[in-house]
């Protein structure tokens, strides 16, 4: 199967906000892309629940990971380096 871009999306939550973070990558797979988001989530609340984590005061969570087909009706082709 064909290498994909995918933008990676987490909520970074807060007291009195909340944002998105966001990441572009390249995986073989969806699975693969969203084990990676799940991973980093774990990573990025220093491995604490999201519930644990946002009693520190931020937390992030991850909400989806998609492929990236096209930017500005431009297509995205990947090819090695």
């Amino acid at each position: 199967m064909a290498k994909q871009i995918y933008e990676l999306g987490w909520s970074v939550i807060g007291d009195s906000f909340e944002t998105l973070k966001t990441e572009w990558k390249v995986f073989d797979t969806a699975e693969e892309a969203k084990a990676y988001g799940t991973s980093e989530q774990d990573e990025l609340n220093d491995g604490l629940s999201v519930e644990e984590k946002a009693w520190e005061g931020v937390c992030f969570r991850f909400q989806y990971a998609r492929p990236i087909e096209d930017v500005d009706g431009y297509r995205v082709i990947l090819q090695s380096s």
